[in-house]
């Protein structure tokens, strides 16, 4: 049985010359039902959506075979 279901991300964060301005830039590879930053600030608000894609995904397996990549960003003030 392959692996499924895992994530790996590496990147850099930091601070600009600029005070108060950070950055965050990472690239992402995630498979399965695997999701990044699902503790956000919209997780009260999507947790039902959350157990729905679950439970489909433990009765329909062939949904696992997803295979996502990419740049992830965000600026910010401190």
């Amino acid at each position: 049985m392959p692996v499924k279901n895992w994530g790996a991300a590496a990147g850099v964060l930091g601070n600009l010359i600029i005070p108060d301005f950070t950055y965050r830039l990472q690239y992402q590879l995630f498979t399965g039902s695997f999701q990044p930053q699902r503790f956000d600030s919209a997780y009260e608000r999507n947790r039902g959506s959350y157990v729905l894609d679950t439970l489909t995904n433990l009765v329909n397996s062939t949904s696992l075979n997803t295979y996502n990549m990419g740049i992830y960003g965000r600026p910010g003030s401190s």
